[in-house]
């Protein structure tokens, strides 16, 4: 397992199996394999904590399994929907 600090409060966490990022706001990603599965948990709806950009950033570095996990206080409307590949 690696992890990575990414900024404020994120983190990368990176298994043989899969990445999982947590409450990204802002930062560089490290190079990511574009075939690993990718999980995105957002603990809340704050902005340094739920930035729906990270799904627009992933998909342009490539990313082919994006899921998102988020908490039940960002409302449906702010939720980026996630193209399907």
């Amino acid at each position: 397992m690696q992890i990575t600090y990414i900024g404020h409060s994120g983190f990368l966490v990176e298994t043989s199996e899969c990445y999982y990022l947590f409450d990204y706001y802002q930062g560089t990603l490290p190079s990511l394999q574009t075939d690993k599965p990718i999980l995105v948990f957002s603990s809340h709806v704050h902005q340094d904590h739920y930035n729906p950009a990270v799904f627009k950033l992933l998909k342009s570095m490539g990313m082919e399994q994006i899921t998102a996990v988020l908490s039940k206080d960002i409302p449906k409307k702010n939720i980026l929907r996630i193209p399907r590949t």
